[in-house]
Parts: C-alpha cells; sequence; structure tokens
C-alpha cells in the first residue's frame, strides 16, 4: 500500500493532473487530521507534560522530607531546580511564539514546495528543466509565504484561516496551470 501511496505522489509531479493533487492534498489532511484527532482525544502530550510535573513534585517533595533544605550545599541546587521548573512555562521559543504565523505560512505554501522539492531531486537527476521548476516553485512559494504572514487569523481560529489558504492556493495553482499549462 505505501508503495502505491509513493507512485501516486510521484505521479503527481509527472503526470500533474487535478484529480491526483485533490488526492494528495486528501491523503495530507486526512493524516494531519488523524494525528490531530489521537492528540485531542487520548491528551498524549497534555498528559505527559502533566505527569512529568507530577514527578517533579513528588520527587521535589521526597527531598524536602529528608531533609535537603538544612544541606548547605544542596540547598542552592534545590533552589536552582525549583527555579527552573517556575520558568520552564515562560519561555518563549520561536515556534511557540509565532506559530500562528508558521501555520498559516505552512498551509498557503505546502503545494508548492512539492514542486520546489520535485525541482531540487531533478536537478540532482539531471532531467532538463528542473532548475526552472525549481526557481519557478521558489519564487511562487515566495510570493504566497511572504502576505500569508500577515493575514489575521480569521473568526478566531487558526484551522480555518489554514484552510481557506491552502484551497487559495490550490486555486491559485489550478487557475495557473489551466491558464498556461500545455
Amino acid at each position: 500500500m505505501l508503495e502505491s501511496l509513493v507512485k501516486s505522489i510521484e505521479n503527481t509531479f509527472t503526470q500533474f493532473t487535478l484529480g491526483r493533487l485533490l488526492y494528495i492534498i486528501f491523503v495530507i489532511v486526512f493524516l494531519g487530521g488523524s494525528v490531530y484527532l489521537y492528540n485531542d482525544s487520548t491528551g498524549y502530550t497534555l498528559y505527559g507534560k502533566i505527569d512529568n510535573k507530577i514527578s517533579a513534585l513528588e520527587r521535589l517533595h521526597n527531598l524536602e522530607k529528608n531533609g535537603i533544605k538544612e544541606s548547605e550545599d544542596l540547598l542552592p541546587l534545590y533552589n536552582d531546580v525549583i527555579n527552573d521548573l517556575k520558568n520552564t512555562d515562560n519561555t518563549i521559543s520561536f515556534i511557540s511564539q509565532y506559530r500562528n504565523e508558521i501555520a498559516k505560512v505552512t498551509s498557503a505554501t505546502v503545494l508548492m514546495l512539492f514542486f520546489v522539492i520535485y525541482g531540487v531531486v531533478g536537478m540532482l537527476k539531471g532531467t532538463e528543466g528542473s532548475s526552472a521548476t525549481f526557481a519557478g516553485a521558489l519564487i511562487f512559494t515566495i510570493i504566497l509565504a511572504v502576505p500569508s504572514w500577515f493575514v489575521p487569523v480569521i473568526s478566531g481560529s487558526i484551522w480555518l484561516t489554514s484552510g481557506i489558504l491552502l484551497v487559495l492556493q490550490t486555486a491559485i495553482l489550478v487557475f495557473i496551470t489551466k491558464k498556461y499549462g500545455d
């Protein structure tokens, strides 16, 4: 089954049709939705965080019961651990700070990124015209990515916004293919 999926993805690039493109979009949405629903229904990542915090609290409580606060050598280390645990939630990484923007850019450029990858693979194989495919797809990816960063989140839902951007990207791609394709 995996071999037929890989073959159909390859055919999307070598023998492009709207049906194949929609099939690939369906597979990606299905797989992504499955992962999201699994995490949403099981709370796998949420419960993992809670479990780690409870485990840390239990160990810290045991250390207090064993008199760690009375040891001059261990007390500074104990206080550092407590401060690190308090500040864990306050650290801001690039991904968490710009999570919505990254989701919007990804949904607005995902199809074109496949063509960028196809161009790179073609260039590595020495296929004629691959560099033009790569350059065109890369420029088009940038053209789609920059405005999507600034698109506001519609109705407070990043999923709705990402879905609209994905549909818009697909419509633009289909329009260009129909108008300028062979």
